[in-house]
């Protein structure tokens, strides 16, 4: 797993872009937009949670996912739909986009939910720096899907600062850099933070429960809303396709993040 800070990581999709590195660009292999464009819906593994879903599985585009105080289920979808992108191929990578001082990722969590950790670059950015890292990243086009974790509303009374959030424009111009280059995108938000529609293709309101996720769609592109659906959280993929989870290699007592993880992105050999 790569960590690294927001201006660290511009730093590092500027110049990806510049040498125009792209997973798949590699002799032998499929690139992203040719695989999304072989598959509109990417399929979680995950029947229980597919069944709610209008598609049966996450359409491309913009995908909002809210929940009380931006906690409540939506990370457990979320490393759903990374593990399932990461086994379309060992060269596929994601990138997960999160607050500063907000909730951090940890190992174990991962790892048990099936993710690669060596193929998915967790950047912490400030509040009002979010839409812009995840643009940079999406145009790098060395990324299958890019998670935005918004973390919780910030009241206007609270001592904490609020920062710019993200807006329709910002959202926006996410939309299209991964209609570009044929990658997704999720955005993880607070179900009580209230914002004008944003362009996206699908947004569930979730909420956890101890061994359930409820989950209702509350817009889609289609029309088709209303369709809620209690899923049972023992039925969520677990570990890698074909192996089972192992925590050998996981801090356990640590979140990660820049004081554990010192690492630039790999060279555009590697893609």
């Amino acid at each position: 797993m790569f960590s690294m800070s927001a201006v660290k990581a511009l730093h590092s999709f500027e110049k990806l872009t510049a040498l125009g590195v792209h997973l798949g660009s590699s002799a032998g292999e499929a690139s992203v937009h040719s695989q999304a464009a072989a598959s509109q819906i990417l399929d979680l593994c995950w029947p229980e949670l597919s069944k709610a879903l209008p598609d049966h599985g996450l359409p491309r585009g913009v995908t909002e996912i809210a929940a009380p105080h931006a906690h409540g289920g939506g990370t457990t979808i979320a490393l759903a739909a990374i593990r399932a992108a990461q086994a379309q191929g060992s060269h596929v990578h994601c990138a997960w986009i999160e607050v500063e001082g907000g909730p951090a990722l940890y190992a174990p969590e991962l790892l048990v939910a099936g993710v690669d950790p060596a193929r998915l670059l967790v950047v912490r950015a400030p509040r009002e720096a979010l839409g812009r890292v995840a643009v940079k990243a999406l145009a790098t086009g060395a990324f299958a899907l890019v998670t935005v974790a918004h973390g919780a509303h910030v009241p206007a009374d609270s001592r904490e600062p609020r920062g710019r959030t993200l807006d329709e424009r910002a959202v926006r111009r996410m939309a299209l850099a991964g209609e570009e280059c044929g990658a997704r995108v999720l955005i993880l938000t607070d179900s009580y933070f209230s914002h004008v529609p944003w362009p996206i293709s699908l947004r569930l309101e979730v909420t956890r429960l101890p061994e359930t996720i409820h989950v209702r769609v509350a817009r889609e592109r289609r029309g088709r809303i209303g369709q809620a659906k209690s899923v049972p959280l023992r039925t969520r993929p677990r570990g890698p396709l074909g192996q089972a989870p192992s925590l050998s290699r996981a801090r356990p007592s640590r979140p990660m993040d820049e004081s554990t993880h010192e690492a630039t992105l790999p060279s555009a050999s590697s893609f």
